[in-house]
């Protein structure tokens, strides 16, 4: 996978004070792939690990701002979408129309926050996905949101994958589909990817991490950085590789003494030396002249 990019990813989420995750994690992953990104919030939240007290969404004049003065200097390379308040989907749809062809968008649709605590109805879910979903390159869904935005039940077999990810394809419009199925039992689970033109099914031995803070913003940023390095790789190419990344984080995660709550934040710092054995050789190299 060759023929990186020099632009910056421009990383549209909300601010997790545990730094676990949201902007501070996506920061923190795209920096460990060598990739230069931005950050632009879009709400700060008063939680922990544990629980989501408070969603405060940031004001939308400050957002349009924010994402002009950033505009005023160059285009994002790539962007990539987190948690998003209803008070600023118009502008964010007005922003991802204004973009120049070609930039890949990542949506990292969110339903509930890691914890479990809510933080959309499946009404304004489906609604926000109607809205934004058409401009996305890729959205990541994991089993319980696919499930609402299909409003009924998705199973993790690989035909029931399928069929909801193609199913959210037609309906939504996303250019593809990635539909995670972490949230599944068993000792063996699966992820489905899906475009009109492609295909593939990625099967992973199932890890004893057994409470996740930020894995779904985490592998977003994985496919978003890897997407970056190699924008000339298929996205089937770039899913794979950044779904191989995340399982070696998975692992070295899972082999550690820890809470039973957990977060992906010491994989991806300098100072522990994972970076090294978990990620391939050309992503080592940090110089992006």
């Amino acid at each position: 996978m060759s023929g990186r990019s020099t632009g910056s990813v421009w990383v549209l989420a909300g601010v997790d004070p545990s730094g676990g995750a949201g902007l501070h994690q996506d920061l923190r992953v795209l920096s460990a792939l060598g990739v230069v990104a931005k950050g632009i919030p879009t709400c700060l939240t008063v939680q922990n690990i544990r629980e989501v007290r408070r969603v405060v969404p940031v004001e939308e004049d400050v957002f349009r701002e924010m994402l002009d003065a950033l505009l005023a200097v160059e285009p994002p390379a790539l962007v990539k979408i987190g948690l998003l308040p209803e008070a600023l989907l118009g502008s964010l749809r007005a922003f991802l129309d204004d973009l120049p062809c070609g930039i890949p968008v990542v949506i990292d649709p969110i339903l509930r926050f890691g914890s479990g605590d809510p933080f959309l109805d499946p009404a304004p879910f489906q609604k926000r996905a109607t809205r934004i979903f058409p401009r996305a390159s890729l959205v990541t869904p994991n089993l319980p949101e696919a499930s609402v935005l299909l409003g009924r039940d998705v199973h993790p077999d690989r035909e029931s994958l399928r069929k909801a990810a193609e199913e959210i394809l037609a309906r939504y419009g996303p250019e593809a589909v990635y539909l995670k199925g972490g949230h599944a039992s068993g000792e063996v689970k699966q992820d489905l990817y899906v475009s009109q033109g492609d295909s593939l099914v990625l099967t992973y031995p199932s890890l004893a991490v057994s409470a996740l803070h930020g894995g779904g913003c985490t592998l977003a940023s994985l496919v978003s950085g890897c997407r970056l390095r190699s924008p000339l790789a298929s996205w089937p190419a770039v899913v794979c590789q950044a779904r191989e990344i995340f399982q070696k984080a998975l692992d070295w995660e899972s082999r550690r003494d820890g809470p039973s709550r957990r977060t992906l934040e010491a994989v991806f710092l300098p100072s522990t030396g994972v970076l090294e054995t978990i990620l391939p050789e050309e992503f080592k190299e940090r110089d992006l002249s």
